[in-house]
């Protein structure tokens, strides 16, 4: 009997998954959901003799709470003088996880900490604003993650660490680290929102430190007009009692920065920085509950900051769309 899948050694896949949320509401118009995640995946391969473990990959991901700051000039300063693997990740756990500490090879579950999203709604706390306003959110969420996206076992047993860590990863997410959610009347909206993403991985082979830094800042205005039907038709497609005018203004500002430091060398290089720019305008003309016609304009403005691969680079795009929504 010839089968290729009698050869194949036995393996298997284990995951693990813990999620936990909590809302509050502490006092009226403020929000506050707690929000705590990890997820550890192995996958082994098995000797067809001896049924013994001859290959173990996993991936970590959890929650936690970073804020730290850039320690890339004490972890060069630290490491100046012949740096190990060893020493490489103890230093970095040090300067960046909450518990450098290692459990079993991998970073202590003491990391394992919530994030948070917190709303606050100014117009149900205050009359004047209300006057003013019908809605003002303010919107403030944080985000921490610790990523092991691959870790195997040693295949030797002389190791200190039973685990051979290829990246260590922490991102620090502020989505968004300030946000505005308001109105004005009922044809009036404007939302604004500051985004700010900083993370630090470590490539223990290579010995290798990136950092990468992105800024992302959105503004938004959206004005909706009602208008007389322009079009008198006895067909379902374009009758109707009244149409609008919907008009949308959108700017969006990104910088990318990415720094790569080599504890080796003691040296620092800047990768990768990148401006961008992005402007957006759409119009939609409701004629009927089933026809629009929407125009749109964009221009978006690229500018490298760092000369190389990337060049400079702006495109404009235009034009008008039918849209046609059936109903049964």
């Amino acid at each position: 009997m010839d089968d290729s899948s009698l050869s194949r050694l036995p393996s298997y896949f284990v995951k693990d998954d813990l999620s936990c949320a909590l809302s509050l509401q502490p006092v009226r118009g403020l929000s506050v959901e707690l929000f705590l995640t990890q997820t550890k995946s192995n996958s082994y391969i098995c000797s067809s003799i001896t049924g013994d473990v001859v290959d173990m990959s996993g991936r970590l991901t959890m929650s936690t709470i970073g804020l730290r700051g850039d320690r890339t000039e004490r972890l060069l300063r630290e490491l100046a003088e012949n740096p190990t693997t060893e020493q490489a990740i103890d230093r970095f756990a040090s300067g960046y996880l909450v518990s450098p500490k290692m459990q079993r090879g991998l970073p202590s579950s003491l990391n394992l900490l919530p994030n948070w999203l917190l709303t606050i709604d100014l117009s149900s706390l205050s009359d004047a604003v209300r006057s003013l306003t019908p809605r003002l959110l303010i919107k403030h969420q944080y985000r921490g993650l610790l990523e092991l996206p691959d870790y195997r076992l040693r295949s030797d047993t002389g190791g200190s660490a039973p685990y051979d860590l290829q990246t260590i990863t922490t991102t620090d997410l502020f989505s968004p680290l300030l946000g505005l959610d308001t109105s004005v009347g009922k044809s009036l909206t404007l939302s604004a929102a500051y985004v700010l993403s900083k993370s630090h991985s470590i490539l223990t082979e290579s010995l290798r430190l990136l950092s990468q830094t992105d800024r992302r800042c959105d503004v938004s205005l959206r004005y909706q007009l009602k208008l007389p039907p322009l079009i008198r038709s006895s067909l379902p497609l374009l009758s109707s009692t009244s149409t609008s005018l919907e008009s949308s203004l959108g700017y969006s500002f990104t910088h990318t920065s990415l720094e790569e430091a080599d504890l080796r060398r003691s040296t620092q290089n800047r990768l990768r920085g990148l401006d961008t720019h992005s402007l957006r305008l759409t119009l939609d003309y409701h004629c009927s509950r089933s026809l629009s016609i929407r125009g749109f304009w964009r221009e978006d403005i690229r500018t490298p900051l760092v000369t190389g691969r990337q060049y400079p680079y702006r495109k404009s795009s235009y034009g008008a769309m039918l849209l046609l929504t059936l109903h049964p």
